[in-house]
């Protein structure tokens, strides 16, 4: 009630001087009512604004990422069965038995891509918003990477022509990795409605899965031990979960409209957004005091939850093992693997911080 009075007060002042003329008390009276009145959204406005030139995740990002796949591995998954059967019916393919087909794909890719052994490597390192990938500049400006396996290869080792209405599931299969949503996910594809695996919507206007997932990697819930800007973990509510299961109520006609069905489309959209706060939160931690100790790591242990449920669920295990120690020694990175992938990430900034304190000087302290 004080603040309201105080508030008419002004303004009744900044009315007197103005009508007395005195157009310099009138202003400055005006400023500080504008400024009492606003004050919270300007305080939170100008915190914004004084973070901007200081978000390690967004311009001063320096993350390495690399991945590894065994070919062989992919092409043993179960969905590539339906899809031999479909093409050796349609006469695409010469092998009459799908291991047989299995170890031509194998060639093939080694033959195309030169390699000695069926391993695919690929390495993203993001530098102040710039993407290098195996060394070079990527000016696709994304974490994306696909191989394209052909069904055969002529003599010269090249491609043979394929018509434009052809589908590219008919004469070669793609296998790819990528991040969206903050996942790290390697799929294999690409499907034409027929060699689809799965039908979300049947119909003239069919929704149907073009790629399956081989195992995703939760690389977001790491936080600030990725530091990867927000913009290259590929955000997309087309390829949440909730989105593409609502299909299924058109496919069984539900009569609700779309904003009632439950699961809602967008429901695994709006959890990502939630966890995206946490994320810069976690990545900003060691620049910003705007956020307390029990806050971060409110929202570490909730990351850390998470993450170790969706590792033990892809089978993803680690030689490291945990400990209250490991604030002691430089971050060397994280390293993960399972049957199909391999992952190794390091935020390079965390040595830079170990180096100032403890490479850089010229003494030692000792630490309890």
């Amino acid at each position: 009630m004080a603040s309201v009075t105080f508030n008419v007060v002004l303004f009744v002042a900044m009315l007197y001087f103005y009508s007395a003329g005195n157009l310099f008390a009138a202003v400055a009276f005006a400023f500080f009512l504008v400024y009492r009145v606003f004050q919270n959204r300007l305080t939170r406005i100008v915190s914004v604004v004084s973070r901007l030139d200081s978000v390690p995740s967004e311009t001063a990002c320096n993350t390495a990422l690399t991945c590894r796949f065994a070919v062989e591995h992919v092409l043993s998954h179960p969905s590539l069965d339906a899809l031999f059967q479909r093409l050796r019916t349609g006469g695409k393919i010469q092998p009459t038995d799908v291991s047989e087909w299995r170890r031509t794909l194998v060639a093939n890719y080694e033959r195309k891509y030169k390699r000695n052994q069926p391993f695919e490597e690929v390495r993203f390192h993001v530098k102040n918003n710039l993407v290098f990938m195996n060394g070079e500049p990527h000016f696709g400006d994304t974490l994306y990477h696909a191989i394209e396996i052909p069904y055969s290869l002529g003599e010269d080792g090249k491609e043979g022509e394929k018509s434009f209405l052809t589908p590219n599931i008919e004469v070669k299969l793609e296998i790819r990795l990528l991040v969206v949503n903050g996942m790290l996910v390697l799929q294999l594809g690409e499907f034409d409605r027929q060699s689809s695996p799965k039908i979300l919507k049947d119909g003239s206007l069919a929704v149907y899965q073009t790629y399956v997932t081989l195992t995703t990697f939760p690389l977001m819930y790491f936080g600030y031990q990725l530091g990867l800007p927000i913009r290259y973990l590929n955000l997309s509510s087309h390829a949440t979960e909730s989105y593409k299961n609502h299909w299924h109520e058109w496919q069984t006609k539900t009569k609700r409209p779309f904003w009632k069905r439950k699961p809602g489309m967008f429901d695994d959209w709006r959890r990502l957004h939630q966890d995206l706060a946490a994320y810069r939160i976690l990545s900003e931690h060691y620049q910003s005091s705007d956020y307390s100790w029990s806050k971060w790591k409110k929202f570490s242990d909730a990351f850390e939850s998470r993450r170790d449920a969706l590792l033990k669920a892809e089978k993803f295990t680690t030689f490291h093992t945990k400990t209250d120690d490991d604030w002691r020694y430089p971050d060397m990175g994280q390293e993960y693997s399972n049957d199909y992938l391999y992952v190794f990430f390091q935020n390079l900034n965390l040595r830079r911080e170990f180096a100032a304190e403890h490479w850089f000087t010229d003494y030692y302290e000792e630490m309890p």
